[in-house]
């Protein structure tokens, strides 16, 4: 075991973020696995199930897989995976004095790429940060403006991070969850059981089949597509 402290990883991880900053679900399972490690009293390694770190992280196994191989792709920690479903992977926390921002350890329990694909360079982080800001007002000058989104999905939450995600998120992506939502909207009409809507990105729950139960509307329902550009027109009119 190393001998950083927890306040020690906690701070470390902050000074990597100056540089090149984490994402907020990559922020959140680093911090989850830092309490498990803590609850373990520090052991060479902790166990958990990918099922267990995705219902505490509020994502999908699949974006829990993902952000934990980026994780370790960065030298924050390693993982052994399974061999079968039935057993739990075990989780090292990496000591992170060893960590540079452009710097991915190669001594881990298991190999990993030593290269991080478009790694962005020392001294040039804000920039990066305005571009993103820039991709954000742009995308509210067009079809898939994340205002219009915001105002039509009605549950709300974090917005500043959401309208990051949604940012990154590729056009045909945003035109599904477009044509989704009114359908999710109608389906969850108690909004305390409906997702906060940066939660609905992290899962992707446009792919997600609902029934919807639609009120007659003479006798008619109207299609996703219709409903969509319903909404549209009535937040454009206002």
């Amino acid at each position: 075991m190393f001998a950083m402290t927890y306040i020690d990883l906690i701070n470390q991880f902050w000074r990597i973020d100056e540089q090149r900053s984490f994402s907020s679900t990559e922020t959140r399972l680093y911090f989850l696995l830092l309490k498990y490690a803590n609850k373990t009293c520090w052991g060479d390694y902790f166990t958990q199930t990918n099922r267990r770190l995705a219902s505490d992280c509020d994502i999908s196994e699949r974006v829990l897989i993902q952000t934990k191989n980026s994780l370790k792709q960065r030298g924050l920690i390693d993982y052994t995976s399974p061999n079968t479903k039935s057993e739990v992977t075990k989780y090292y926390i990496l000591d992170l004095l060893k960590v540079t921002p452009n710097d991915t350890p190669n001594d881990t329990p298991n190999d990993t790429p030593n290269d991080t694909p478009n790694d962005t360079p020392l001294g040039k982080p804000l920039n990066r940060y305005k571009n993103k800001e820039k991709e954000i007002k742009e995308s509210n000058n067009d079809e898939f403006s994340f205002d219009t989104v915001w105002a039509m999905y009605g549950k709300k939450g974090n917005k500043k991070s959401s309208a990051k995600k949604w940012a990154n998120l590729k056009n045909h992506c945003r035109e599904a969850a477009l044509k989704h939502i009114p359908l999710y909207v109608d389906s969850t009409p108690e909004i305390q059981y409906r997702k906060n809507f940066e939660t609905y990105l992290n899962q992707e729950a446009w792919n997600d089949e609902i029934i919807a139960n639609f009120k007659s509307n003479g006798g008619n329902n109207t299609s996703a597509d219709n409903r969509s550009k319903n909404i549209l027109n009535q937040l454009k009119s206002k």
